[in-house]
């Protein structure tokens, strides 16, 4: 091999590793992490995904007064538990689309848990913090039929 062609095959190899990392750290991958760690019950890798807007929500949501982080993860925790045993492990999370606009996305996806026989359709919002994708809204857009429901408040 000559120095040109091994010059171009770093070049190829450089943009080929830097496509890859781009696509698992996008909008589209936070959204089904969001899934896999409320599935792993990873209390601190899931606030990790929020936006500092949820996170504040979720300090005036829970019921103690001046609540701190700390009684955030346990209202999770106890939550994360009691869908866990409602619905069983995640079976699929499947990305529909994915929109971005400078630092906002749009994401939807299918999401399916091997207890219920309902497949769920999430529409996630996201914006960029400290140049990181955050979740800042989601909300169930749609069901496919079956029955169960799942309660992810979070």
């Amino acid at each position: 091999m000559t120095i040109r062609s091994l010059r171009l095959l770093s070049l190829l190899l450089l943009a080929f590793f830097t496509f890859c990392s781009i696509g698992s750290s996008g909008p589209a991958h936070l959204a089904k992490q969001y899934f896999v760690r409320y599935d792993a019950q990873d209390v601190d890798g899931f606030l990790n995904l929020m936006s500092q807007s949820i996170i504040t929500k979720l300090m005036k949501d829970v019921k103690v007064k001046n609540a701190g982080i700390g009684d955030v993860k346990n209202q999770i925790k106890y939550e994360m538990e009691y869908e866990k045993k409602r619905h069983g492990d995640l079976e699929s999370v499947e990305v529909l689309s994915e929109d971005i606009l400078k630092d906002v996305a749009d994401v939807r996806v299918r999401v399916k848990f091997r207890n219920l026989k309902t497949i769920y359709r999430y529409r996630f919002r996201l914006v960029k913090e400290d140049s990181q994708w955050k979740v800042d809204d989601k909300h169930l857009e749609d069901s496919e039929k079956g029955s169960g429901s799942i309660n992810l408040n979070i």
